[in-house]
């Protein structure tokens, strides 16, 4: 909301075209919202049965696709940008404000991929409070960023603090991993 509402601030164009990226962004997230869905199973069969073999697996292979999912996406969207804002709309100030700010969608999975697919891990392993910790610190930073950086670039200062904020989550919860990893070692002591 506050992404929007500072959006809309610089004009209904730059509005409409942030809400085109914005469903683009969207459906990049979805993406990973799969792999993060089936770490989440995974690491959850895997705590649940002190399995630390699978927990090890999952993380490796859910790092590995998120990466290849990020430069396939990231590679389709540079190919077919013009062709995928058309999708969304058919004006012309509206198509050339999406392609001017679309260069943040291009970097988005590259920055978004260990996060989403982090947060189910740690679902998956019932350890929320990383997962809302890494959003509360994230939003912070992308609080200072949004107030310091959109006087100066406008609208890219914008994107910019959304990219920041999508790295916040990611390293936050990367933080939280060691802890994940020991938890999920004393479970297999326990066993």
């Amino acid at each position: 909301n506050m992404f929007t509402a500072k959006g809309a601030s610089f004009g209904t164009e730059f509005l409409a075209a942030n809400a085109v990226l914005f469903q683009i962004h969207y459906i990049m997230a979805y993406f990973f919202d799969g792999f993060a869905n089936a770490s989440s199973i995974l690491v959850g069969k895997a705590v649940g049965s002190n399995d630390k073999e699978l927990f090890k697996k999952t993380l490796t292979l859910s790092r590995q696709w998120s990466i290849i999912t990020a430069v396939i996406i990231a590679s389709l969207y540079v190919l077919f940008q013009k062709q995928v804002i058309g999708l969304f709309t058919n004006l012309p100030d509206v198509i050339e404000l999406s392609l001017t700010y679309g260069v943040w969608l291009i970097i988005y999975p590259f920055v978004a991929c260990f996060g989403l697919v982090l947060y189910g891990v740690f679902t998956g392993a019932t350890e929320i409070a990383p997962v809302r910790n890494s959003m509360i610190y994230a939003m912070v930073v992308y609080i200072i960023i949004q107030i310091t950086a959109t006087p100066i670039w406008h609208n890219h200062g914008l994107w910019l603090a959304f990219i920041i904020y999508t790295i916040g989550r990611s390293g936050f919860l990367v933080m939280y991993t060691p802890r994940l990893n020991k938890k999920l070692v004393e479970l297999k002591g326990e066993g």
